[in-house]
Parts: C-alpha cells; structure tokens; sequence
C-alpha cells in the first residue's frame, strides 16, 4: 500500500487516502481484506484512532485526486482585504503533474456557492495577474482546479473585497502619449494624443484609432457628428462624420494646444501668444494677441464671453468674442503656468495650474466672471 495524499478539516481529523495492493497485511486489523485491489478513505482524529474508513471504488473516480499529484494555491489563502480595480498575483505550487496541464482558476463571491471564470493558464506559471473584481464581499475564495480532472484543485479560505473605485483603468490600445479627451455622451467618445485619435463607442472599454501621424494637444466635438482637432506645427483637423473622416487645413504654423467650438460656426483656438476666432466653422480665422506671454488654454461661454489664460499665470476676459481683451487680477500669489478652465455659467469657473511660491498644483476659483479669483487647495 502507498499513502496517496491526507487533509485535515475543521474537526481536527486527518483524512488519508491510501492504495492498497496484494499486500495487504499491514490493514489486517482494520479488517479491509475483502478488497485487495482499492483506495481506502481513512478517517484518523486528533487521539489518533480510526473513527471512519471508507472504500471509493471505480465509480467515484470524480472524487479522487490524480495519483501523486499534488496542487497548492499560495496566494490568497484567506483573511486578506483586497481593493475593488486593484492588481494582486494569484500564486500555487504543484508536483506530479504533467508539464502542459493548465489550471482553470475561479472566483466566488457568496463562499463557494457560486464560480466565476478567471483564466485558464499553464500551472508551470505558477501565478496569475488578477484584476480585483468590483463586486465587494466578505465570502470571497479563490479556487484552483486541473482542467483536465477538476477533482485536483485547491480552495483559499475566505477574504474580502471592499471598496468602491472611483477611478477604473481602460485599456487605450495605444503607447503614446494621451493630451485630450471629449465624450458627447456616457458611451461616445474621442481621445487625442501625439500619435492622433482614438474613439470608443462603449464608454471607453475599447478604442479604435481613427488617425496616426499626428501630434495633437486638443479635441472638441460640437456633437456626435461635428468635430475639430488641434495640435503641433498648426494641425487643425475637422471631422463632420464622428471621425471615420479627418480634413486637414493648412491655417496655421505654431503649435495650437487648445479649441474649443460653441457651435458649428463659432470658435476658438489658442497658441502661442494668440487667439484665433473664426465666425464660419474654420474655414477662415482672425487674430487677437491679448498679451506677449504664452497661452495655453481658452474657454468660452458664450459668442462673445470667453478667457484665455497661460503663462506666469495671466488671465484675460473677452466680451466681445476674443477681439478685445482685458487681463484679470489673481490673488497675491505668484504663478507658473495656467493650464486648463472651466465655467458653468459667464460667473462661475475653475482655471487650474502650477504656482510659484505656493506648492504644488494650484486651483482658483470665480463665482463673478473673473472679477475676482479665489485661491482654492489643490
């Protein structure tokens, strides 16, 4: 006979599997010579008598482990606290397998009742990247099974997911760098970059690239048909069709890093130390220069309501579409570098940035227009 593997459950009692041959002389005295060709479940508890001894015969090969192998899940194992959207590595050992089995692994979330697919993976990996599932529990294991013969697996104890992310990674299908985004609607979507523009239809869980070879800095979609692209070396892009199509037009040679368009006609782009306006839909522009430092960011509310804001932290208000322009006081701070706007109404918006001799970003905030910013923590 031959010990084939043992566990211990919640009792304290250790269960052992052993095989029996011809042999049999040392299993005398528990009186299983009747059956000399058998695996026998052998119940031993914490005293060290036999309280139980069980034959699985050919019909119940489903309950028994492959002879000699061996699988252990290492990571979770239980009483963990794990975060919903995070990244943990489930890891186990194994012997006795062949090299190519692969492991099916599983997740519950109400104690086992209940398995949800993880993967399928070669069990030489010994561990596997899981992204926590965004369904908290306190029931929650993790199961390990040979595909080929499900009976071979091992269970973690129970741990728990908490938390709600407010933030979820997506995959954008890209390498390059990502300079802007717009959504006309929770599932339609543009995102640009220095190597053009990406699109999702289904809220950002796949992208598709709808245009290379373009560094750009800014998109705006007036709706989901209508949109503009601005970026290096004065692209300016337009698209009339949700982006299938992309109309270059040679406006511009300085780098634009910011458009914005109200409706089909009216709008705005910034670079440099001008803003450009245009009355019919980009197809001519005018030039204001508001000030000689370098501007990085526009907002409008309107046709004629509109900022402009950039470096050593100037701001300028227009009235009158972006052909004249006055600066704005900020408080007495000094200011690196405003980067965005934004305003909900011609009274109340948020500009952020950097500053100089506060740390860090830097926040402020207007509630009339930018007659008067307030310094906000970041």
């Amino acid at each position: 006979m031959r010990l084939e593997d043992f566990s211990v459950n919640d009792n304290g009692e250790i269960n052992l599997k052993i095989k029996t041959n011809s042999e049999l002389s040392a299993l005398e005295k528990f009186s299983l010579l009747q059956n000399k060709s058998a695996i026998y479940l052998i119940k031993v508890n914490s005293a060290g008598n036999f309280t139980e001894t069980k034959i699985i015969g050919e019909d119940n090969k489903s309950n028994l482990n492959k002879i000699g192998s061996v699988l252990n899940l290492t990571y979770p194992v239980g009483g963990e606290n794990l975060l919903v959207g995070t990244n943990r590595n489930i890891t186990w050992t194994y012997s006795g397998l062949p090299f190519n089995d692969n492991l099916l692994i599983e997740y519950s979330t109400n104690d086992g009742n209940n398995w949800n697919y993880i993967t399928i993976i070669p069990a030489f990996f010994n561990s596997y990247n899981w992204v926590i599932p965004l369904t908290a529990s306190t029931q929650t294991r993790v199961k390990i099974s040979v595909l080929s013969d499900t009976s071979v697996n091992s269970i973690s104890g129970l741990f728990t997911i908490e938390g709600e992310l407010n933030w979820f990674q997506q995959s954008s299908g890209t390498s390059s760098i990502l300079r802007s985004i717009y959504f006309v609607d929770e599932n339609t979507g543009w995102a640009a970059g220095f190597d053009g523009i990406l699109k999702t239809n289904n809220g950002g869980i796949t992208w598709v690239q709808q245009l290379s070879g373009y560094g750009l800095l800014s998109i705006n979609f007036y709706d989901e048909n209508l949109g503009f692209a601005v970026g290096l070396s004065g692209a300016f892009l337009t698209t009339i069709n949700g982006g299938e199509n992309w109309i270059e037009h040679k406006n511009f040679t300085r780098t634009l890093t910011e458009v914005q368009f109200i409706n089909p006609n009216y709008g705005w782009t910034v670079g440099d130390t001008l803003v450009y306006s245009t009355t019919n839909g980009g197809f001519n522009w005018t030039s204001s220069s508001p000030t000689d430092h370098i501007l990085s960011t526009i907002f409008f509310t309107d046709t004629l309501k509109g900022w402009a804001a950039g470096g050593e932290g100037v701001i300028f208000k227009t009235e009158d579409g972006g052909n004249s322009w006055t600066q704005q006081m900020t408080p007495g701070t000094l200011y690196n570098q405003f980067n965005s706007f934004y305003f909900i109404d011609e009274n109340i918006g948020w500009v952020c940035g950097s500053g100089l001799d506060v740390p860090g970003g830097v926040i402020l905030k207007t509630t009339n227009g930018g007659n008067c910013c307030c310094l906000t923590s970041s």
